[in-house]
């Protein structure tokens, strides 16, 4: 929806740790070998909530407005993932000592297939449906054969009785894959000869790193800051923003180019 180029892999066997990412290299070198990117874009759209995420190549987003109403071209994407993993709703008490399974607690999750069971703590689970439960493990066999928003049997010894509870596991659940915990503020920046239109939303203050790539800088230029115009001189002094030697040698121009920086304010 946004226009990124994405590409997904998953590992069903993969746990946290960064391992698998050496299966990666090959991929993302073959992915980045299929574009250039221009250093020297002279249309820009950048985005963030938190203005240490604020630049993107000439552009800065250096403060926020977050309580300015948001422009209506700003649009806050995110990506809708569903939830498919099954959980019966209880944590199991640590104990091999008996057979079965026994509950430690309850899940607080009212749509839980262990609160619509009925399940309550130090139940022992001996049968899931046709299963017979003799260990956790067997447990976890059964419950792999079960999906979102089917319905459960489970056979329970509660204080010296067996008792038969019914239940349902949740459907299937969609949820935001990116949280977003605090408002964002957006910037369209334009550069059309020696001109500079920038639009925003809730964006305060921003600085702009132009150079002799994007525009003449021995002339004056124009900056429109929605459509107003904010500034209309020549550009400040160069800074040099190139490493020392003798590691420049190592890094692009395009990388590490001299700026002319102005930070602009809205009023």
């Amino acid at each position: 929806e946004a226009g990124a180029k994405l590409e997904h892999v998953g590992y069903d066997t993969a746990t946290h740790n960064d391992a698998y990412l050496l299966l990666e290299i090959p991929r993302v070198a073959k992915l980045i070998s299929k574009g250039k990117r221009n250093p020297y874009q002279k249309q820009l759209y950048w985005e963030c909530s938190d203005v240490k995420w604020g630049r993107i190549d000439w552009l800065q987003i250096t403060e926020l407005d977050t309580l300015a109403p948001k422009a209506d071209w700003h649009k806050e994407y995110n990506l809708k993932l569903k939830d498919t993993r099954v959980s019966i709703g209880f944590i199991p008490v640590q104990d091999t000592s008996q057979m079965g399974v026994t509950v430690a607690s309850i899940v607080d999750d009212s749509t839980s297939a262990a609160v619509t069971a009925g399940l309550q703590k130090n139940d022992r689970i001996v049968q899931l449906d046709s299963f017979e439960i003799t260990d956790y493990s067997s447990f976890l066999k059964a419950r792999s054969t079960k999906q979102r928003g089917d319905s459960i049997t489970l056979g329970v010894i509660r204080n010296s009785k067996r008792l038969t509870l019914r239940g349902k596991i949740p459907p299937i659940q969609e949820y935001d894959a990116l949280p977003r915990r605090f408002k964002s503020g957006a910037v369209i920046a334009k550069i059309v000869e020696n001109q500079v239109h920038l639009e925003t939303s809730r964006v305060k203050k921003i600085t702009l790193y132009l150079n002799q790539n994007l525009m003449d800088t021995t002339k004056p230029i124009q900056i429109y800051w929605n459509q107003t115009l904010l500034y209309h001189d020549k550009l400040p002094p160069l800074i040099n923003t190139r490493l020392p030697e003798p590691f420049s040698h190592t890094w692009t121009d395009a990388a590490y180019p001299i700026y002319h920086p102005l930070t602009l304010e809205i009023k």
